[in-house]
């Protein structure tokens, strides 16, 4: 018989398990190197470096300051097929860069093909519009002579503007120089406060008889200008209206304005680009300059006031600035 004492001493002994080692988690070793806060605040410093020195190689570019009209007479002097300065524009420039404001003005109608008659009439309207081939407004009795048809012809494939608008927004009279000049400063019924030729502008002294005037002088615009430029009472605004007649070129037109607060690019809300500016935004302007006292602005005028980024000019930068608005266009020799 087997020992049951050995088996009973075999079977109550505790059973062998091999004993896990404990791991010893090793002492807190104190930070090497400089604190956090301080890594923090010299890094802090290296990127303000950075940034200035970026800041002097490419400046921040400053938001546009408004450009108002201060005077108690604005004349707005338009021409055709002026894409880029001419000896005249150098000549005027020239005398005034310190209070002058300079750039391009999209000048197209609402179709490609019009003439430059559909510039003025988008004046007029603060929209572009069309004129359906109406290229030679004729006034008569103190009246463009077709106005309903033009009428029917900015109306025409669902066109919306409205001719008469800037007339009719503003408090005072505007007045019309020349036939197509007419087109812009016309009231809504195609009747006008005040009409002369060019020739009886310039014979009586380029007198002004509204707070607003609207030149379509041709050959005698230069005259004018430079004349009216060496009027401190006035504010002037030469500007492009539409290509010259039998022209197809829709480029970019000259504009600038004399007798400013301070010189520089023109701008405006609407195109958001350095030097460049619409007609639409010189209708908003001018109702603005022209209209009562907490009135409302027109809600068919699609154009925003001129604004400017102040620059030095000279003419060699504002004829690099006109080549880089409209690239089709060639730098004088004298201008590089």
């Amino acid at each position: 018989m087997a020992d049951r004492s050995a088996f009973t001493r075999t079977s109550t002994r505790p059973s062998q398990r091999p004993q896990q080692k404990l791991r010893r988690i090793p002492d807190a070793q104190p930070p090497t190197g400089w604190p956090l806060s301080l890594r923090w605040t010299l890094l802090l410093i290296l990127l303000g470096a950075i940034f200035l020195a970026l800041r002097a190689i490419y400046p921040v570019a400053e938001a546009p300051q408004s450009s108002a009209i201060f005077t108690d007479h604005v004349v707005v002097v338009g021409v055709t097929g002026r894409p880029e300065l001419t000896d005249a524009d150098r000549s005027i420039l020239g005398a005034d860069l310190e209070s002058a404001q300079v750039g391009s003005v999209a000048a197209r109608g609402r179709y490609v093909p019009d003439c430059a008659a559909a510039g003025w009439t988008t004046l007029g309207a603060g929209r572009r519009a069309a004129v359906g081939g109406l290229c030679d407004p004729a006034v008569a009795n103190g009246a463009v002579t077709d106005w309903a048809d033009r009428e029917e012809a900015a109306a025409a494939r669902n066109g919306d503007a409205q001719l008469g608008t800037l007339a009719a927004s503003v408090s005072g009279c505007v007045a019309g120089v020349g036939p197509d000049a007419a087109l812009a400063a016309a009231r809504p019924d195609g009747s006008l406060a005040a009409y002369s030729t060019p020739e009886e502008f310039v014979r009586g002294g380029l007198k002004l008889s509204c707070p607003i005037t609207i030149v379509d002088a041709g050959a005698m615009s230069d005259q004018i200008v430079a004349k009216l430029a060496t009027d401190e009472t006035v504010t002037v605004l030469f500007t492009g209206v539409g290509p010259a007649p039998g022209s197809g070129d829709r480029s970019l037109q000259v504009i600038y304005r004399l007798g400013t607060t301070l010189p520089g690019w023109l701008t405006s809300a609407s195109t958001r680009r350095e030097g460049i500016v619409t007609l639409t935004d010189l209708t908003r302007t001018l109702v603005d300059f022209g209209r009562p006292p907490d009135s409302p602005v027109p809600v068919i005028v699609d154009g925003s006031p001129f604004a400017v980024y102040e620059a030095p000019l000279t003419i060699a930068a504002i004829e690099q600035r006109l080549a880089e608005n409209c690239p089709t266009q060639r730098l004088p020799p004298t201008s590089v």
